[in-house]
């Protein structure tokens, strides 16, 4: 019994620990800006990326990561986008906190975006000998 209970607790901090990790993976891009190249992909016209763009940017992304070995990738960033902005919109004292959430998540998006655009580009340049 104790054994279990020991699991139970050892698996509910490893959790927790991972939420934290990826969460502060997440939030290191923050600091990383967003090229006008990515910007104009996404037709994001201000200098701020918000909350609203995510799934501009997620549609950018699905198109470009098409043709390389990206696919399918960012499906935790995706899944905790949609269950930031339902939170949100059920509970309003959450809303803030999802806004800034669902931003955070757009601008990792974006700097995903502009990773494979320059990823592109570098394959561009070595098949053309550039």
């Amino acid at each position: 019994m104790i054994i279990a209970i020991l699991f139970v607790i050892s698996m509910a901090a490893f959790a927790q620990f991972a939420i934290y990790y990826w969460r502060a993976c997440i939030a290191t891009t923050l600091s990383e800006t967003v090229s006008p190249r990515a910007r104009a992909a996404a037709g994001i016209s201000g200098s701020v990326i918000g909350s609203h763009d995510f799934r501009t940017i997620a549609k950018v992304y699905d198109s470009i990561s098409n043709k390389t070995k990206h696919s399918r990738k960012l499906r935790t960033i995706r899944a905790y986008y949609q269950f930031v902005e339902k939170l949100g919109s059920i509970v309003p004292a959450a809303a803030s906190w999802a806004e800034t959430e669902m931003a955070m998540c757009s601008h990792y998006m974006a700097v995903q975006v502009d990773r494979l655009l320059d990823l592109g580009l570098a394959l561009d340049s070595d098949v053309t000998g550039v």
